[in-house]
């Protein structure tokens, strides 16, 4: 009599990864970047007249009215999920293994720090609930390290200038 002894093994679930949803606000500029913005835009529209080139002016004008609105505009909502191996943000992946660590920003925002320097670092909003973002930062913390020093001189720069 042939006895049938069938192991069961125990699978661990798949990690699903940790999903979140955050608001992105546009950079924030100071009084005088509108003002010397304003000033290249109204030159050049006057330029152009000058010249007798309507058409782009009437393009510099819309474009100039397009980018105040953007940066004056509502926050608009992100969705980003954390898995083992990428973090996703609005259906764009970015591969975990391109990145050497993370920080917290001081908009309440994740940052991905590159290898390299020609990449562009990845900026990810917090949700705004302590309780949640504590879960998202463990969560990013067991995939890359956490980088605590203070930003570079071209972040410092970037932040001082107000552009992004």
């Amino acid at each position: 009599m042939a006895t049938s002894s069938t192991k069961t093994t125990r699978q661990k679930p798949a990690h699903r990864g940790i999903t979140w949803e955050g608001a992105e606000r546009p950079p924030a500029k100071r009084w005088w970047w509108f003002l010397g913005f304003g000033y290249v835009s109204l030159v050049s529209v006057l330029v152009t007249i000058s010249l007798d080139n309507w058409t782009f002016a009437a393009v510099l004008v819309v474009a100039s009215i397009a980018l105040v609105v953007t940066y004056l505009g509502k926050p608009h909502h992100v969705q980003a999920r954390l898995t083992q191996s990428e973090l996703t943000v609005n259906k764009q992946a970015f591969p975990l293994v391109n990145y050497r660590s993370f920080r917290i920003d001081r908009d309440d925002a994740v940052v991905l720090v590159p290898h390299r320097l020609p990449r562009l670092r990845v900026l990810v909003p917090l949700t705004g609930d302590e309780s949640k973002d504590k879960r998202i930062v463990h969560a990013f913390e067991a995939r890359l390290p956490f980088e605590d020093s203070a930003p570079d001189l071209l972040d410092h720069l970037i932040r001082w200038l107000k552009l992004s």
